[in-house]
């Protein structure tokens, strides 16, 4: 098991959560499931699920010289 640690960037925030994982595709799975929306400035359960189908389709981007550091920009979408 390796520790990853995920920055998100969301509207006016930054939020960072390390999270214990045996690959990078489950860590994204479980960084993602421990964010709640009323933890995020500005996030709606809605949003957030649709941002759960945006990330499904992403593969995290690991940050040059870190180990298992990931970021994440994610955009509102307009529904």
């Amino acid at each position: 098991m390796k520790k990853y640690t995920f920055i998100l960037e969301f509207k006016k925030g930054t939020y960072v959560k390390q999270v214990i994982s045996s690959d990078i595709q489950n860590a994204k799975i479980v960084w993602f499931d421990s964010l709640k929306a009323d933890e995020v400035f500005g996030m709606t359960d809605d949003l957030r699920n649709i941002f759960k189908k945006q990330l499904d389709n992403e593969y995290p981007a690991l940050l040059d010289g870190m180990d298992s550091v990931c970021f994440s920009k994610l955009e509102e979408i307009i529904v």
